[in-house]
């Protein structure tokens, strides 16, 4: 699954390969039947569950494999942290955006038996000497992620790129209070930063422009609570959601801008620049949200310039939009850089982990005749060719920025 209520991430990406690609694996894919995607995915053939179903239960007390872009409560514990203990099936995780940030706190302790990363210098972040993960090279892979396959197909080539994507991330410290309901967003600095850029004199010139469209993409957690939603309309900035087919935004693209969003990762797999504004560096990074600075440098590892005011960042649009690239250029080569992998293989390599991963031990048999569950009389395949019995393959997957 990717997030409960939407698709469109590596587990997504992942499950159509093997649909296309592994015909020895049973594949279901868990999601909502409230989400857009789900009859998009059934057309295509995908066999979906709704989570927290009687059926999905049935399928993940009899699965030996998940696979999801998220490992929060959502996948890993809905029905309680001891059922998820006594698991006899094992959890891939992978993941949603690239790990740039020291998130040891976060994932220490996790049910991970497979977790994909993208980029060299991720994978050594997590695996290599004193690092505070749990995790080692024998859990953590460096083969790609699934989705970066078709990310590739849909950019390479494109010459006419318009799109300045507006794409800030969230904070736990602005969140919490909305959902509680004794916050308003734009009471918050957060939300006063954003929206001054946003009706700012640099993106006006982007705006009145026939070269570029102004997209601006707010994170999923805080979109309920953009009031002036409406009032950027007017100004003449999409407004969109990662409902929509995001990979089409990021293959049109020609700038990111954002504070700390892994979505800019995306966007460097395709060689774009990114502008950050940081005007809250201290605060992000004080121990509030739900990670830590780590190995990557914004300054130094960056795939652009980083603005801490609104004055620099606006000069940088502005630069930017006459035509002077001098500032993105290093931004540009970083992210050409970021990652070895550009091949299209992405899934291919994933699945030959997972493979891996399932022959190391042995694996248990399905129960194929289960009473509350209707199971084709072919059975459960097994994901491995090394074992006699049937195996599950539930492929589950989420989104975060």
């Amino acid at each position: 699954m990717d997030r409960e209520t939407g698709a469109n991430d590596n587990a997504e990406h992942l499950y159509r390969y093997a649909m296309q690609h592994c015909e020895d694996v049973e594949l279901w894919f868990v999601l909502s039947p409230q989400s857009s995607d789900w009859e998009r995915l059934k057309n295509e053939g995908f066999r979906l569950v709704a989570p927290r179903s009687d059926e999905h239960r049935v399928l993940l007390e009899n699965t030996d494999l998940i696979a999801s872009s998220h490992a929060d409560h959502t996948v890993i514990s809905q029905w309680g942290s001891k059922y998820y203990r006594e698991r006899r099936w094992r959890f891939v995780f992978l993941q949603h955006g690239v790990t740039k940030d020291d998130l040891s706190r976060w994932l220490n302790g996790k049910f991970i038996d497979l977790m994909v990363t993208s980029s060299t210098a991720e994978y050594e972040s997590i695996v290599g000497d004193d690092t505070g993960y749990d995790l080692t090279g024998r859990e953590v892979v460096l083969t790609g992620f699934p989705r970066h396959d078709r990310l590739m197909r849909l950019g390479n080539g494109r010459p006419d790129k318009t799109i300045l994507l507006i794409a800030p991330t969230w904070r736990r410290e602005v969140i919490i209070p909305l959902r509680e309901g004794t916050g308003a967003l734009g009471e918050t600095s957060y939300w006063q930063h954003w929206d001054q850029l946003l009706r700012s004199e640099a993106v006006r010139l982007y705006l009145e422009s026939d070269e570029f469209e102004v997209v601006f993409l707010p994170h999923p957690d805080v979109a309920p609570f953009i009031s002036s939603i409406a009032e950027y309309e007017q100004l003449g900035i999409r407004v969109a959601s990662y409902e929509e087919d995001v990979q089409e935004l990021l293959a049109n693209t020609v700038l990111g801008l954002t504070d700390y969003s892994s979505l800019v990762f995306d966007l460097a797999v395709l060689g774009t620049p990114t502008l950050y504004f940081q005007f809250d560096r201290d605060q992000f990074f004080n121990g509030n949200h739900v990670y830590d600075p780590g190995y990557f440098d914004y300054e130094r590892d960056g795939f652009g310039p980083v603005a801490v005011g609104l004055l620099e960042a606006e000069h940088a649009l502005a630069s930017f939009y006459r035509g002077d690239t001098s500032l993105m250029k290093a931004g540009t080569e970083r992210a050409l850089a970021s990652t070895p992998w550009r091949d299209g293989m992405n899934c291919s390599r994933t699945v030959a982990a997972i493979r891996e991963a399932l022959a190391v031990s042995p694996v248990r048999l399905i129960n194929t005749s289960h009473p509350s569950l209707e199971i084709e009389s072919r059975g459960l395949y097994e994901i491995d060719s090394g074992g006699s019995g049937s195996k599950a393959l539930d492929a589950a997957a989420q989104v975060e920025g």
